[in-house]
């Protein structure tokens, strides 16, 4: 038996994973999917995450006790960078001490955080390296990592991206920093991971013409897997014949996941013959809140519309308390909780842009809206309650094109594939 068990743990890979937060928001959820079903007589996994969080209980409860990197994240780069400008255009000299204060304190901050993960990494020799998300690669610019420097030249860089770039996103305010840390994780990387062809798309688009082709050629598209249920839940259609009906709408309560497209497009649908409710589920910016807020009680929507605050992990409740899910923000780089509503049984309306694109197919597996058009996602909805007998055909084609395309099996083969080539 022992003999059995060196024999596996001597055919394992060292495996070390890096988590880009400490929450438990999709990318980390999508992570978390990924470790848990890896085959560990395969692999032998490590995972650094950048400070004590949520996931390290999830960690635990598959056996893996994280280490802590505590590398800097990108809130100290924004304090930086604020302080930079008041610099600039202040004279003032406590705000000159100051920035290089925190330029010194960063500084010594990062070496300390560098040294640290580099003995970490050097007393496990890992054979992977795999680094979740763009920000997750801010680790590669902070080791300074030439190839084979430290570690041995097998070693192979796998660097998972699961973000979509657009001109609104917040780390390309920081364009010459973004530049820099890219070009050494595409240096470093001898695999790029996308989770959709649309966020391998605007990462071209906004990275260097000199490193493109790079890029092309170590990419891959791996669409994230879930786990099937053995049959597709009960069709929700009584639901359409009750005296009210719940969608859901799951994200961020920011400016850019389009909450309000959603609450105008209660609008029309206030004096439907059923009450329609509305559960906004997500952690919530403060000023576009209050924005939310002044809006529905100016159009007398307080008894339609409810916010709740962020569920890390909503799939198991959707089918039990929601008919429809409605995702408005435009671009996502895949879209995790529609695929987790189709396979809950729920109708999905979404905007025809990013990853859900991909996932749906509109009248087919569900209804794709053209952008800030709140009577496009009336009229969507209005269709679904309607007519059971076509959210019925759209639940059960949907649930089926989900297990087909996006089950785990088929990712974890893909991802081990890639790990091994």
């Amino acid at each position: 038996m022992n003999k059995d068990k060196d024999a596996i743990y001597s055919e394992q890979k060292k495996l070390v994973i890096f988590s880009h937060l400490s929450n438990l928001h999709g990318a980390v959820l999508s992570l978390l999917d990924t470790i848990e079903n890896l085959n560990k007589d395969k692999f032998n996994i490590y995972v650094g995450i950048p400070r004590w969080g949520p996931i390290v209980k999830r960690l635990k409860d598959i056996g893996i006790v994280p280490f802590v990197t505590y590398f800097p994240p990108m809130r100290y780069l924004r304090i930086r960078k604020k302080l930079k400008t008041l610099r600039s255009r202040c004279n003032i000299k406590i705000t000159k001490i100051l920035y290089e204060f925190f330029k010194t304190v960063l500084a010594v901050f990062r070496k300390w955080c560098t040294s640290r993960t580099k003995r970490w990494l050097l007393k496990i020799q890992p054979d992977i390296i795999y680094i979740n998300t763009i920000i997750g690669a801010e680790i590669l610019r902070f080791l300074k990592i030439n190839r084979g420097a430290f570690l041995h030249k097998k070693c192979r860089w796998v660097w998972h991206i699961r973000e979509v770039l657009s001109d609104n996103s917040h780390i390309l305010t920081y364009k010459d920093y973004f530049n820099e840390f890219v070009q050494t994780a595409v240096n470093c990387s001898d695999i790029l991971i996308f989770n959709s062809e649309v966020s391998r798309d605007t990462f071209l688009k906004y990275v260097r013409p000199e490193i493109q082709g790079v890029i092309r050629e170590k990419s891959h598209v791996v669409y994230q897997g879930f786990m099937i249920p053995r049959q597709k839940p009960v069709s929700k259609t009584d639901a359409f014949f009750a005296d009210s009906i719940n969608i859901a709408v799951v994200g961020s309560v920011t400016s850019s996941k389009k909450q309000d497209i959603v609450i105008k497009a209660l609008l029309p649908l206030k004096n439907y013959h059923k009450k329609i409710n509305l559960i906004i589920f997500g952690k919530k910016d403060p000023a576009y809140y209050r924005q939310l807020r002044q809006f529905v009680r100016a159009y007398n929507l307080t008894d339609n519309v409810i916010f709740r605050d962020y569920v890390a992990d909503l799939r198991f409740c959707m089918h039990k308390y929601f008919s429809i899910l409605i995702t408005p923000s435009l671009m996502e780089p895949f879209g995790r909780v529609v695929a987790e509503a189709m396979l809950q049984g729920l109708p999905v309306v979404a905007v025809n842009s990013g990853g859900y694109k991909e996932i749906i197919q509109d009248g087919v597996t569900g209804f794709l809206v053209e952008p800030d058009r709140p009577e496009d996602i009336a009229a969507a909805v209005k269709k679904i309650i309607d007519n059971p007998q076509l959210a019925e055909t759209l639940t059960d084609n949907a649930f089926a094109s989900v297990s087909e395309r996006f089950n785990i099996s088929n990712y974890i083969n893909a991802i081990e594939k890639l790990f091994s080539c």
